[in-house]
């Protein structure tokens, strides 16, 4: 069956983001080889949606901002680094609140794809950059080498149930859960519960 414009529009869009995301990816381990591209373009992507930028989460041996800055742009010559936020610099990003040990946000567009490189402490913060995360469907990776998805446990129980729940200490007063809220569940017609009520969703599903 031959697909709507639309539905071929969306297609081409979501495979530009992804070789985008390769490119800056290869770039990206040079500096870090335990970068990651998690969060909101994967989970978009799984959801087959194209989506608003790319996060790619990665950290340095040196943190300092001017040391940062001359790799980034020392890998990305072409590319307008902006620093979007520094918490060492006394700002920070109420999106992010979960994300404790992250340290600054920069951002560029390469390609006409909004990326946002967000700096981290360690390479344990990279690594484990799901389980930071403070809502349930955002707990999704993607390796853009081998084009394979990695959802965390948390984002599997949504997938299934269809019910997004908050990591515990959080509530849906924080502003990553009212974005959240208005587009998963004001438009996409996921509820919200927790994850208890999530999990059994899935086991009655399954008797």
């Amino acid at each position: 069956m031959a697909l709507d414009k639309k539905t071929r529009k969306m297609q081409d869009l979501i495979k530009h983001q992804k070789e985008i995301s390769k490119k800056v990816f290869e770039k990206l381990k040079i500096v870090c080889p335990f970068v990651k591209l998690a969060g909101g373009a994967p989970r978009d992507w799984y959801l087959g949606e194209p989506c608003n930028d790319l996060d790619f989460y990665f950290c340095t041996m040196a943190s300092q901002i001017v040391y940062t800055r001359f790799q980034l742009e020392s890998i990305f010559p072409e590319a307008s680094i902006t620093l979007l936020m520094d918490r060492q610099g006394g700002k920070s990003d109420p999106l992010y609140e979960s994300m404790k040990n992250l340290i600054r946000i920069w951002e560029m567009v390469v390609d006409g794809v909004p990326v946002q490189l967000i700096q981290m402490k360690s390479i344990a913060d990279v690594s484990n950059v799901e389980e930071q995360m403070d809502v349930s469907i955002c707990k999704i990776s993607y390796d853009p080498v081998y084009d394979e998805y990695h959802k965390h446990s948390d984002f599997k129980i949504t997938d299934k149930s269809k019910i997004i729940f908050l990591k515990e200490g959080y509530s849906l007063n924080c502003p990553h859960a009212q974005k959240i809220k208005r587009r998963f569940v004001d438009e996409w017609r996921y509820r919200l519960g927790t994850k208890d009520f999530a999990i059994n969703c899935v086991l009655r599903r399954l008797e």
